[in-house]
C-alpha cells in the first residue's frame, strides 16, 4: 500500500472513530442524572457536539471550534502569532525561539509544522496549555531548578532556561537525546540532560533517589505518555517534605482516570489547578469522555 493510500486509510479510521464517540458521548448524556455534575465548560462543548459538530467543518479537530485554530475574524493573541526563524546544522533542522536553536530533525517542512503545533498546542486556550499565569498565577519563578520528565526536543525547558538556576531533561528516546544534546550544547553550565525512564520501578529512575544529594527540583513538569503516576510514587518523599517548595505539572489526558487518581494522590499537599478546557476524543474514549489536560499542582 502506498502513502497515499495509508493517508486515506488513516483519515477514514479517523473520522469513522470520531463520529462514533461522538454518538457514544450523547448517548451517555442523554440520561438527565449523567448531566448533573457537568461544569459550563462541558455543557458548551456537550452543546456543540448535539448541535453544531461536523467533522468535515471542523477539519476533523480532537476539539472543535477551538481558538487556537485559524479564524479570520479573531484577532491573535501574541503567543498565537507563530513565527520563528528556521536553520539547518550538519543535517538536523532547527526552529529559533526566544534567541535559541531548538533542534528538531531532518525534515524541515515536517518539523516546522511539528513546532507550529507544539506552540499552539501548549500556549493557547487549549487543554494542553501548561501555563496560564493571568489564570491562577501559577507559573515558573526565578531561581527555579526546573525538571522536565519526557522532555521531547526540550522546548518547554528551554524556554525558561534564563529564569533557571538548574535545568534537568529527562529523555529515554534516541531521537530526541540527539537533538537535547545539540539544543543544549552552548548551556551545558546550567543544563543536564539524564537518559532513561523515570518511574517507582528498581530498574527506573526514582527522582527521590537522583535528586537525594542535589539541591531538589521547585518546578517539575512530566508528561510520559501515562507513566506520570508511576514518576509521582518515586518522588514521594519530595512530594510530601512539608519544606521543599514545588510546582508541578501533570499531563492529565492519557487516561480517563487519570487526573482524579493524581488529584487522591496529592490534594493533601498541593493545591490543583487547571484550565477549563477539555478533550473528548481520544483513542481509548470512554464514560464520562471530557478529560482536562494538564493539572498544575502547587504545593501548600
Amino acid at each position: 500500500m502506498d502513502c497515499l493510500c495509508r493517508c486515506d486509510l488513516f483519515n477514514l479510521n479517523t473520522r469513522i472513530d470520531q463520529r462514533l464517540i461522538r454518538l457514544e458521548i450523547l448517548q451517555y448524556y442523554s440520561d438527565p442524572k449523567n448531566c448533573t455534575a457537568l461544569d459550563p465548560e462541558q455543557k458548551r462543548l456537550l452543546k456543540h457536539l448535539r448541535e453544531d459538530y461536523d467533522y468535515e467543518r471542523s477539519g476533523g479537530r480532537k476539539y472543535p471550534d477551538d481558538p487556537w485554530y485559524e479564524k479570520p475574524d479573531k484577532p491573535k493573541k501574541p503567543e498565537e502569532q507563530i513565527s520563528f526563524p528556521m536553520g539547518q546544522e550538519n543535517g538536523l533542522w532547527y526552529a529559533e525561539i526566544a534567541g535559541k536553536k531548538i533542534f528538531l530533525g531532518e525534515s524541515k517542512d515536517h518539523e516546522e509544522r511539528y513546532m507550529k503545533g507544539l506552540i499552539k498546542e501548549t500556549e493557547t486556550d487549549s487543554p494542553h496549555r501548561y501555563l496560564d499565569p493571568a489564570q491562577d498565577g501559577v507559573d515558573v519563578p526565578e531561581g527555579a531548578i526546573l525538571v522536565d520528565v519526557g522532555a521531547a526536543e526540550g522546548y518547554f525547558g528551554m524556554k525558561y532556561l534564563d529564569r533557571c538556576k538548574e535545568v534537568y531533561f529527562f529523555e529515554s528516546e534516541e531521537r530526541w537525546l540527539r537533538c537535547l544534546r545539540k539544543t543544549c550544547a552552548p548551556y551545558m553550565d546550567k543544563i543536564e540532560i539524564v537518559e532513561g525512564y523515570v518511574g517507582d520501578q528498581n530498574d527506573q529512575i526514582k527522582l527521590d533517589d537522583f535528586f537525594r544529594d542535589k539541591e531538589k527540583p521547585t518546578f517539575i513538569k512530566m508528561d510520559v505518555e501515562g507513566a506520570e503516576g508511576a514518576v509521582l510514587r518515586g518522588m514521594s518523599g519530595m512530594l510530601h517534605d512539608p519544606s521543599l517548595p514545588m510546582t508541578l505539572l501533570i499531563c492529565t489526558y492519557h487516561r480517563q482516570e487519570d487526573w482524579d487518581r493524581y488529584e487522591a494522590m496529592l490534594k493533601g499537599n498541593f493545591k490543583l489547578y487547571s484550565g477549563d478546557r477539555y478533550y473528548w476524543h481520544l483513542p481509548d474514549a470512554c464514560p464520562p469522555f471530557f478529560r482536562k489536560g494538564v493539572m498544575r499542582a502547587v504545593k501548600k
